[in-house]
């Protein structure tokens, strides 16, 4: 087997929403890479929807 590439993005604020993951999802799109977002804070409970919905293949990661 091998390892897996993952399109990589890190937000450090208090409260992302669902415009910085449509964001991300779209740039890992254009690259054809399965995407692994990185929040230092809280999701909006918009953005939770749309991770449980829309984004299913987004990896989130909460730092601290």
């Amino acid at each position: 087997m091998g390892g897996i590439q993952y399109y990589c993005k890190v937000k450090e604020k208090k409260r992302a929403n669902d415009g910085d993951i449509a964001s991300a999802f779209v740039q890992a799109q254009a690259q054809k890479l399965p995407i692994l977002y990185i929040a230092t804070g809280d999701l909006t409970k918009k953005a939770k929807s749309m991770l449980e919905k829309e984004f299913k293949h987004v990896k989130l990661a909460k730092l601290g």
